[in-house]
């Protein structure tokens, strides 16, 4: 992915095997499918399946950590935005900096 700025490696769907968060500040935006948070969920064998999780189009995540920020037994993460300018259509809102994900995977 153009413009990968960090991943994280830990087990989100609790399967024993370790799935990857990633960032792209720099995502390209004309790919088919919104590159600038994909989830790469290990179906073991190194073998990967890829999501955007429906994350807003437009984000420009600068940072990216996980934890289990709703106390629930798994991991979820939190992605900060930066933002400048007036966003456009169909963009991430505005004033929306930080981007919390629920783990509903498993």
């Amino acid at each position: 992915v153009y413009g990968a700025t960090k991943t994280i490696a830990r087990d989100f769907d609790l399967d024993g095997d370790l799935d990857l968060a990633m960032i792209a500040f720099y995502a390209e935006p004309i790919m088919p499918k919104n590159e600038s948070f994909l989830y790469f969920q290990n179906q073991g064998n190194l073998n990967f399946k890829v999501s955007n999780l429906n994350i807003p189009f437009g984000g420009r995540w600068m940072v990216m950590d996980a934890g289990d920020a709703d106390q629930d037994g798994d991991l979820d993460i939190i992605l900060g935005n930066f933002q400048f300018g007036a966003p456009k259509k169909g963009k991430v809102k505005p004033g929306l900096q930080l981007n919390y994900i629920e783990n509903k995977i498993h």
